[in-house]
């Protein structure tokens, strides 16, 4: 071989390449999902319900300052009119 690479040795690089491209494609099986939902569609999930629960809180607090500015202003009101 011209390589300097005798056989034994290159028998040795092929099982050690096909374990290599079974590794790749148990990795790319796992981030694509390959029919099932795989990383990248559970991230993309991940992500949508924090964007949703993080509207959700602001939603929250705005509706507590308002009713504690609502509460406030009644408040005032009552105390000036009597």
């Amino acid at each position: 071989m011209s390589n300097g690479c005798n056989d034994s040795q290159a028998e040795q690089c092929d099982k050690n390449f096909d374990v290599l491209f079974k590794k790749i494609d148990r990795l790319d099986v796992a981030i694509r999902g390959n029919g099932k939902p795989g990383i990248l569609t559970r991230l993309a999930l991940v992500e949508d319900t924090v964007l949703r629960r993080g509207k959700f809180g602001w939603l929250i607090q705005s509706v507590i300052v308002t009713a504690i500015a609502s509460g406030a202003t009644t408040l005032i009101v009552k105390l000036i009119t009597k």
